[in-house]
């Protein structure tokens, strides 16, 4: 399983500098939406995808796995995360081992 997202920050849509020159310029730092998305991939099919706006969180991946996820898997499964801070949550934890995986 994995998350990803997407930043609406950009820079500049215009500028000026000197022909030939490269147009430098920095990132808006406004906040901005992020979009971003959560899914799982299990023997090349994408399981419980959802998309949502902001960050992830530990609630939301404990409600993503509760919800989305787990109902899918079968005991004995194998899930796979990477070690975002967010992750390591215990509820976390225990919704996977009381799951069977």
């Amino acid at each position: 399983m994995d998350e990803s997202g997407i930043d609406s920050n950009e820079s500049s849509p215009y500028g000026w500098c000197e022909k030939g020159q490269r147009f430098q310029a920095q990132r808006l730092g406004k906040g901005r939406e992020t979009l971003s998305l959560m899914g799982a991939l299990c023997q090349e099919k994408f399981l419980a995808p959802m998309v949502y706006q902001g960050y992830c969180t530990a609630q939301l991946i404990e409600t993503w796995l509760q919800d989305c996820l787990l109902p899918l898997v079968k005991p004995g499964q194998i899930i796979v995360m990477d070690n975002a801070p967010f992750h390591n949550s215990k509820r976390i934890r225990k919704l996977i081992e009381d799951a069977g995986c």
